[in-house]
């Protein structure tokens, strides 16, 4: 007989049986039900995992669109100051800009490290009368400082800008409140770059206040700090421009023991002022006679070592004598050396023109291509006279006469090349008849000229394997005329400078270039390369024997250039000087869109000089053309000044 079925399961039963009933019957539900239960709770569990991702992923992009929203902030506010045309603008640009909100060290400091930058550059455009836009400068980043005191960066900038403003304009007692002023910033805490100290050091130099520089290098610099030979060059010209050559020369000797530096030529040469200048003539002679017996090729006296004693011993027969008695006869025949080489030009016959000191020796003339072209439509008009005449004139204003004359500067084998052009009222003859070439100066409009040192090779005594080092010609620089710049006259002069090296049998290299626009030339449009030294960068950020790599773009005014490194700061680079002559403008940021890559303070050589002469006869197109008393085979001796009668005869037969 089948059981019945408890009469509980058919029959109503109160609230609190139900329920017990029910937990009986789920604690005994089957495994799969209790599985699929737990994989719910994993599911509800994996959801609000992703929940949370989702969360994370929307807060990081929003801190990104934040970032991203406050660099563009940031950029469109250093464009607004780079537009300013004077530091107070800049000031009220900021004053506007951080007016309900405090400005962060982190997100605002690059900001008004630019606007410390513009302050600087608007500076070094003014001119050194202007004590005015000096003292507004100041006083500007001043107030900038103060709205971001903790930034160690924006404290370097107005360092530099206070210590510009003592070189432009001002007098005596506002650059000594100036240099006490940078060394109350110095005092207030360390800086973590040697920069600063460098440019406080010199502006109390420019204050004639060699204590206070004095007091900064002995005192203000940390002692993790490296310094420099900047650092002591700055030091020693404080002392030279007082006269203090005991404490010139302390520096001098103890540069190698404390800091390991080995002293420059402008170390010696500013320490020998600074003895010549407190009437020092013994210790002046012994430090020449150290600096030859040095061993170092790059401090060996020159003619500028032996013309400072000559200047500072004229017309004193007792110092004179002394100079003689210390350091030789030979002296007397160095320091008159320099005088024979204007005889070197007229022992090859080049026609000179003009007297004295503006007199040159020509050498050739270039024409350009519009020269030429007038010259053909001359040839194709001979039976108009008066259109004939006209073209003329025309072609010879693009007629360059090149001319030689020695550099009046003491270096060694210094030589110019003199650009003219023939004025309008100048014969026509003028500029071709030998018997005009005695014709006055003042016929011709000078352009500018190039300086170059020319060295006639030979055994270096360094170098065991017996070798000798070829003939070179180093360009130093040139100078255009203000009224004939941008008009492409480097490019062309630096070309006729390569040719004549070619021409002459001269290895091309220059010194040490720090005009970014000449270093464009010389990199961009002819092809040359930085010079590596031993432990260079390669023209890294750090300039160790390399240069240092810019980026160069046109800058916010006109005629104006600017300058971007993204591998070190440019402040310190430039003086306020070539930032005013050069209208240079440094930027904490590259341009848009970006700028021309170059390498500035660094020597340059010609690796491939087959493709440089293909470049220089792109640029010449065979508009250039010596005069016939230059011979090539006798060019070489022109340009090294080799003046020897004998091999004179020779080339003349």
């Amino acid at each position: 007989m089948v059981p019945s079925l408890p009469s509980t399961i058919t029959t109503a039963a109160p609230c609190s049986a139900t329920t017990t009933t029910t937990s009986a019957t789920t604690t005994d539900q089957p495994c799969w039900t209790a599985n699929k239960h737990n994989n719910s709770n994993n599911n509800n569990n994996n959801n609000n995992t992703t929940n949370n991702n989702k969360n994370n992923n929307n807060n990081n992009n929003n801190t990104n669109e934040h970032n991203h929203h406050h660099k563009a902030q940031t950029l469109a506010l250093v464009r607004r100051i780079n537009n300013c045309q004077s530091s107070e603008q800049v000031l009220d640009i900021l004053n506007q800009e951080y007016k309900n909100r405090r400005p962060s060290l982190e997100y605002d400091e690059p900001v008004f490290a630019q606007a410390l930058t513009k302050c600087n550059n608007l500076l070094s455009r003014h001119n050194s009368s202007d004590a005015g836009a000096s003292a507004s400068a100041s006083t500007v980043a001043l107030q900038i400082l103060n709205q971001l005191p903790q930034s160690e960066l924006c404290r370097a900038r107005t360092i530099s800008i206070v210590c510009g403003s003592s070189c432009a304009g001002g007098g005596g007692d506002d650059n000594a409140s100036k240099a006490l002023l940078v060394q109350q910033l110095l005092q207030e805490r360390p800086l973590s770059t040697i920069g600063p100290y460098n440019s406080a050091i010199a502006a109390c130099g420019n204050a004639k206040n060699w204590q206070g520089a004095w007091h900064i290098f002995t005192n203000l610099i940390p002692s993790n700090l490296v310094v420099t030979s900047v650092t002591i060059n700055a030091l020693l010209t404080a002392l030279c421009r007082q006269r203090r050559g005991n404490e010139a020369l302390q520096i001098l000797r103890t540069a190698k023991r404390k800091w390991k530096i080995d002293p420059d030529r402008i170390s010696y040469h500013t320490t020998l002022s600074a003895l010549l200048g407190n009437g020092q003539i013994q210790e002046s002679c012994h430090l020449v006679q150290e600096m030859a017996q040095s061993g170092r090729p790059e401090i060996q006296p020159n003619k500028e070592t032996l013309n400072r004693i000559s200047s500072a011993v004229a017309g004193k027969k007792a110092a004179r004598k002394m100079v003689v008695q210390l350091l030789g006869e030979n002296t007397i025949d160095v320091l008159q050396s320099q005088a024979r080489e204007f005889d070197c030009f007229h022992k090859w016959n080049l026609p000179k023109v003009g007297r004295g000191k503006k007199a040159y020796w020509k050498l050739g003339q270039f024409s350009t291509a519009a020269a030429a072209a007038a010259v053909v439509e001359n040839n194709s008009n001979k039976h108009n006279n008066k259109h004939n005449n006209n073209n003329e004139e025309e072609a010879r204003e693009d007629i360059i006469v090149v001319g030689l004359s020695p550099n009046r500067n003491p270096a060694t084998n210094g030589v110019r090349l003199n650009f003219y052009r023939p004025c309008k009222h100048a014969s026509s003859s003028s500029s071709s008849s030998s018997s005009s070439s005695s014709a006055a100066t003042k016929d011709y409009q000078k352009l500018g000229y190039l300086i170059m040192i020319n060295t006639a090779g030979g055994m270096n005594g360094n170098d065991d394997s017996g070798k000798c080092s070829p003939p070179t010609s180093q360009f130093l620089g040139q100078c255009v005329a203000e009224e004939e710049r941008g008009r492409g006259w480097a490019k062309v002069w630096f070309a006729l400078w390569l040719q004549l090296c070619f021409d002459a049998g001269l290895v091309p290299i220059t010194g040490i270039m720090h005009k970014p626009l000449l270093c464009l030339v010389l990199q961009h449009s002819f092809g040359m390369v930085p010079i590596i030294k031993d432990g260079g960068g390669g023209g890294g950020g750090g300039g160790g024997g390399g240069g240092i790599r810019v980026e160069l773009s046109q800058g916010s005014t006109a005629g104006s250039i600017q300058l971007y490194s993204s591998s070190r700061a440019l402040a310190g680079v430039f003086s306020p000087l070539d930032l005013r002559k050069q209208n240079i403008e440094l930027s904490l940021s590259p341009s848009i869109p970006r700028g021309r890559e170059i390498v500035v303070g660094a020597s340059f050589e010609c690796p491939d000089q087959e493709l440089i002469r293909k470049k220089v006869s792109r640029v010449l197109e065979n508009g250039w053309t010596m005069v016939e008393e230059v011979k090539t085979s006798s060019l070489r001796e022109i340009l090294l000044g080799i003046c020897d009668d004998n091999e004179a005869t020779k080339e003349e037969h």
